[in-house]
């Protein structure tokens, strides 16, 4: 019987900035800072898990929105590449960053289904929604 994990949960810090009562975590700020995995650790060791796998994986933590680099990434639609970035509605949409990672290695690649051609790409001019 082969094992195939269907959830996985990532905690992508032990730090955190509060102590809950009901927390089940032992996190506190800059007392396990060390042990965290550097952002491309933890994406080979979620490589390595899809390479075998394809669960549902869930960012966790101490208080995740301390990795502020996945975030800041996620939130400055600037860094998106391909049709997201140029895409006039990227702030509606987002585009699926999980997917774009498992298809194309990269959290901020174009979403890999979306079959829109952005207006700038169409050599048309907009109202953009993106700049910020």
């Amino acid at each position: 019987m082969n094992f195939e994990p269907k959830w996985i949960a990532w905690e992508t810090t032990q730090e955190c900035n509060l102590t809950c009562v009901h927390c089940r975590s032992n996190a506190c700020l800059d007392k396990y800072k060390d042990l965290d995995f550097s952002t491309e650790q933890g994406f080979s060791v979620i490589d390595q898990i899809a390479s075998f796998a394809k669960p549902c994986l869930v960012l966790s933590g101490g208080e995740p929105l301390l990795r502020s680099e996945i975030f800041k990434n996620l939130r400055d639609f600037k860094k998106y590449k391909g049709k997201c970035g140029n895409c006039e509605y990227i702030k509606i949409c987002g585009g699926c960053r999980a997917r774009a990672h498992f298809m194309r290695g990269d959290y901020l690649a174009e979403e890999p289904l979306c079959h829109y051609t952005p207006k700038q790409l169409r050599g048309e001019t907009s109202n953009t929604l993106q700049s910020s």
